[in-house]
């Protein structure tokens, strides 16, 4: 169960570290489009239409994307979403500024600060609880979408017939002036409120029962022209994807914006091509629109997978003086070279921050700071793999008075069951009673990056550490449980020259499966560039970075450290700290 936790808090680091990227890109983007859209208010609507699609498109964008003219990499480094995920740690013993990226979980903790007994339990950190309700409520929200989808599909598909032999040929006069080729079926309903186009891989058109009672044929023609114009455009399709993202980033109000800004462009969009392609006159045209505005009301809701004549009711004054316009242009024309400039320049924004990056090759543990309370020795040792199951506490002594609180972290099948609260039997001797069981595995963390109380007198917290062991009894898979994980590969290799700076990732290679979490710390000077979350492979045993790498640059970087250890094998062993430098050239 622990692993699985530190599995779901590490697709948390990742997935926020995503979204707050994304988030950040897609309001200034959304922002950038509603002021060209303000400013070039007699554009073809067209061409307003996919500055808003362009929106839509940078959720999908890997948002670390980058070229020379990225705007994240110039951003302040330290007010970026990546502060999320690499925070800066205490110097090391060289005196240099640590960074780190942090994908560790916690367990359980019992203690408080001040020093007073107590208990508490926790497993997933808040950016995994913050997922969980993300997740909750776009789930929430495709579900009704799909509800409401499927109730006004029953409600005017399930009554659906076939048209009368003049409206058939109408739609197929309507279909050769728009030059439409592929079959486009046409329904009469009784329940439907207006003309509508829906079905993205088998497009119809939905009419109500009335509409050759109360429409001349010029108007019918209009109103078919405009829902095959819909068909034309794709636009019930991009309907369904802009309702898809707005579920899924329903805590970002640009998206919000974005879906009405298409539905409204939408319709002005569709108008110029009927204009194009239609034979009559604009103010006829309007006053049809006007027309099914007074006879049917409403628009078809929104969400519903259905297109209407009237998509926005709000936008109809708008609207009419856009078909109106005799000076606007209505086809795209140079606006798509415009359109592709505005796709190469602004799509490929680029992370805002800069990501902490691997590191590689043994070396001697660092010292910690100067104040900082440091665990000096357990019993059990750790990494024993005969300990006496009798054995009735756990005990930890550190080289400085302690405060009197404790953060025993942990849980799941290999923590020790506890059968007391710990106590401290001197100002540096703490205790936690337990009851073992021969032949098996335990381990237990001592701190952890959200659980401190383990802290001297002055208030400084120890150093994360992991206590484990086997009892007596155990079979050799359980003792190869206690086995540290060791560097097998390191990619580029330690000490690598001329190392390629198109290189686009680092890589570190274990000999045993690990946990999935992760501590790459160094100088921020010397550290690769992230360009993403890690990953991990298939069996657990690579770890691999994205990077941008500078010519001519030593890059200096470690695995683990002493305050910061989330390289661990899938028992929780962590691995020694390892150095690893490499030069690009030029």
């Amino acid at each position: 169960m622990s692993s699985l936790i530190e599995s779901a808090n590490s697709v948390a680091a990742s997935w926020l570290h995503w979204a707050l990227n994304v988030s950040w890109q897609v309001a200034l983007l959304g922002l950038l489009v509603w002021l060209l859209s303000l400013t070039l208010p007699r554009s073809p609507a067209s061409f307003r239409c996919m500055l808003w699609l362009l929106v839509l498109a940078k959720l999908v964008v890997p948002p670390g994307l980058t070229t020379p003219w990225s705007l994240g990499p110039l951003l302040p480094d330290q007010y970026g979403p990546w502060r999320i995920n690499v925070e800066r740690i205490s110097p090391v013993a060289d005196g240099s500024e640590a960074v780190r990226l942090s994908s560790e979980s916690v367990s359980t903790e019992s203690g408080s600060g001040n020093g007073a007994p107590g208990a508490s339990v926790a497993g997933l950190d808040a950016t995994a609880i913050i997922m969980v309700v993300w997740g909750a409520a776009a789930l929430a929200l495709l579900a009704g979408l799909q509800a409401r989808y499927r109730h006004y599909a029953r409600l005017t598909l399930g009554t659906a017939g076939t048209p009368s032999t003049e409206m058939q040929l109408l739609l197929d006069e309507c279909k050769a002036a728009l030059a439409i080729r592929h079959p486009v079926q046409l329904l009469v309903s009784p329940a439907a409120a207006i003309p509508a186009a829906l079905g993205v891989w088998k497009p119809a058109i939905l009419i109500p029962c009335d509409l050759a009672e109360r429409f001349s044929r010029s108007e019918r023609v209009q109103m078919l022209l405009h829902e095959l114009a819909h068909v034309k455009r794709n636009d019930v399709a991009v309907s369904w994807l802009a309702a898809l993202a707005t579920c899924l980033f329903w805590f970002h109000p640009v998206v919000w914006l974005v879906n009405l800004q298409l539905r409204r462009e939408r319709e002005m969009a569709t108008d110029d091509l009927v204009l194009r392609h239609a034979q009559g006159d604009a103010k006829t045209y309007a006053a049809t629109i006007l027309r099914a505005a007074e006879g049917y009301g409403d628009p078809v809701p929104a969400g519903v997978g259905m297109l209407g004549v009237l998509e926005v009711s709000d936008n109809l004054l708008h609207r009419v003086r856009s078909i109106t316009d005799a000076q606007r242009p209505r086809r795209m024309g140079f606006a798509w070279t415009a359109l592709l400039c505005m796709v190469v320049l602004l799509l490929p924004m680029g992370g805002w921050g800069q990501a902490a990056a691997p590191q590689q090759t043994a070396v001697k543990p660092a010292e910690a700071p100067g104040g900082v309370p440091m665990l000096v020795k357990t019993d059990p040792a750790i990494g024993a793999r005969d300990v006496d199951p009798a054995l009735k506490e756990l005990k930890l002594t550190f080289d400085k008075d302690m405060a009197g609180g404790f953060s025993w972290t942990g849980g799941g099948e290999y923590h020790p069951k506890a059968t007391d609260k710990p106590r401290w039997l001197d100002k540096r001797t703490c205790v936690m009673p337990v009851a073992l069981e021969p032949g098996k595995y335990y381990i237990v963390g001592i701190n952890s990056k959200s659980h401190q109380n383990f802290r001297s007198e002055a208030g400084q917290p120890t150093p994360p550490r992991v206590l484990y062991f086997v009892t007596k009894g155990a079979d050799e898979a359980t003792l190869a449980m206690v086995k540290a994980p060791t560097v097998v590969k390191l990619s580029p290799e330690n000490g690598a020259k001329n190392v390629p700076t198109s290189l686009t990732d680092v890589s570190v290679t274990f000999d045993i499966p690990m946990g999935g979490g992760c501590s790459f710390t160094g100088s921020q000077e010397t550290v690769p560039k992230g360009m993403g979350p890690v990953k991990w492979s298939e069996d657990r045993k690579t770890c691999t970075m994205p990077v941008a790498l500078e010519p001519s640059k030593e890059y200096r970087t470690a695995l683990n450290s002493f305050s910061h250890n989330n390289f661990r094998s899938a028992s929780g062993v962590p691995l020694e700290p390892v150095e690893w430098k490499f030069t690009t050239g030029k």
